[in-house]
């Protein structure tokens, strides 16, 4: 699903770039590494603010102009520039948490209606929730007998009105390591607007350290489980 040039208007105004927003990214950034930082990043968004104030709201050009030099001259905005060339928008404010080394943030996506939910790891390693395109899950028992069953069937990265839109659970071990659940849509075909089958536990691991470890499926729900999902975990 190729996602059409669009504004983005979310306090500021944005660019969004073409892209597969379905896709996987996993890419390590050395400048992020630690983690997003919060007060950087709240002081940029006041600078982006700050453009769009400083003009008419019809004049994108302006605006974005604007923008891009706070970019280029602004230290504390080098982070979002970051962020935004790998997404494509700027992550929503309210959806930016850190717990120990480990950031998860969303960014949402005009142009389709649809949010996508990062994970940032202690070395700056970005990462989408996985996709079908994953070859992790295509081991896996459980995806194999979903496909059976729907073989145009899909796992979406992005997570359903239906199901939490945090993550489902959160489980720290003693030794410091964590596992991140998200409970991820199944879809009939790969698109949109496909019918719901059901969902996904997608189990996301990080080491003591807070660097990502690997993905694993751990449960699949029927639809008729959805406003329930957290009962097996």
């Amino acid at each position: 699903m190729l996602l059409r040039k669009c504004v983005n208007i979310l306090g500021v105004l944005l660019l969004c770039l073409s892209q597969l927003a379905l896709a996987d990214i996993d890419t390590v950034l050395p400048a992020l590494a630690g983690g997003i930082n919060l007060p950087d990043y709240y002081a940029c968004l006041q600078l982006k603010n700050h453009c769009v104030a400083q003009h008419d709201t019809t004049d994108l050009e302006s605006q974005i102009s604007c923008i891009q030099q706070r970019y280029s001259t602004e230290s504390v905005c080098r982070q979002t520039q970051i962020v935004e060339a790998q997404t494509g928008v700027l992550p929503e404010l309210k959806a930016i948490h850190k717990v120990a080394a480990v950031t998860w943030f969303t960014v949402h996506y005009p142009a389709d209606g649809i949010d996508n939910y990062y994970l940032l790891d202690s070395t700056g390693r970005l990462l989408s929730l996985a996709s079908s395109q994953n070859p992790l899950l295509g081991q896996n028992p459980l995806y194999r007998q979903f496909m059976r069953a729907y073989p145009n069937g899909v796992l979406q990265s992005m997570v359903g009105t239906s199901v939490a839109k945090t993550p489902t659970a959160l489980r720290t071990q003693a030794d410091g390591s964590s596992q991140w659940v998200f409970t991820q849509l199944l879809k009939k075909n790969d698109c949109v607007a496909c019918e719901v089958v059901g969902a996904a536990d997608i189990v996301y691991y990080f080491n003591k350290m807070g660097q990502y470890e690997g993905v694993q499926l751990a449960y699949i729900h029927p639809i008729a489980e959805l406003g329930h999902v957290q009962d097996h975990l």
